[in-house]
């Protein structure tokens, strides 16, 4: 994996705050360029470089999520308004010793996984809105699921006023070299077509570092009115086998 990154903003009357507390009224200020521009590496020597099996990612994810609906449920209440909650979205890259791989991901609520290669743009969640259910079982037309007034009413979510907090889970061959990116809706909203996602990403030379594609997309998504918030995780893995 040539590297990732996880880039979070969003705009208001007085200017661009990013998440390191950097705040500019003329324009984006970013963190530090190393601010990661490298994947994890595993915590111990002991650990198999090919032993993080797609069930492994699974388990991963379901754990991630516990740990989330943990930490928002211990969030206060703000002046007797309803509890806090959020969505979730989650991607496990899995790589294998021939150069193949794949990703799996998990998600509650409405944010985004999206896939992108040279041959190949998909969507890997489906969200929890009642348009989008609606859809699904045929009360609305697809094609009217983003213009209708409960687009954004989310049927799942997490925090203390949730229901069932069980992820989607999927896993799904990766056709490399390919892009992987995990965003809410203060992005999608404003490119919600994998093809439109992959085409604002194609801007940018197939080489672009993960954290440059992060910056680049948040900042199409300010330059388009910035009117949610806007989290955007981005990793670009090439084609060639990772070195032992």
């Amino acid at each position: 994996m040539d590297g990732y990154a996880d880039i979070s903003g969003e705009d208001d009357e007085s200017g661009y705050r990013d998440p390191y507390g950097g705040l500019e009224s003329d324009g984006l200020q970013w963190p530090p360029s190393d601010i990661p521009t490298t994947p994890p590496t595993a915590v111990t020597d002991d650990f198999p470089r090919y032993a993080f099996s797609p069930d492994d990612a699974q388990n991963a994810i379901h754990a991630a999520v516990a740990a989330a609906q943990a930490a928002v449920t211990r969030a206060p209440v703000i002046d007797g308004r309803i509890a806090p909650s959020c969505t979730f979205a989650a991607a496990v890259i899995t790589r294998t010793s021939d150069g193949g791989g794949s990703v799996t991901v998990g998600w509650i609520g409405d944010s985004r996984v999206y896939l992108l290669s040279p041959h190949r743009f998909e969507r890997l969640s489906e969200d929890d809105t009642w348009a989008a259910e609606a859809a699904r079982v045929g009360l609305i037309p697809a094609s009217a699921v983003e213009t209708d007034r409960r687009a954004h009413t989310l049927t799942r979510w997490l925090g203390a006023d949730a229901g069932d907090v069980t992820a989607h889970v999927r896993v799904v061959p990766l056709s490399l070299p390919a892009t992987v990116l995990v965003c809410t809706d203060g992005l999608w909203n404003y490119l919600s077509r994998p093809e439109d996602m992959a085409a604002v990403v194609g801007e940018l030379a197939p080489a672009t570092a993960a954290i440059t594609v992060g910056r680049h997309l948040t900042k199409h998504a300010i330059d388009r009115g910035g009117h949610d918030n806007i989290t955007v995780v981005t990793a670009r893995i090439d084609a060639t086998p990772p070195s032992d």
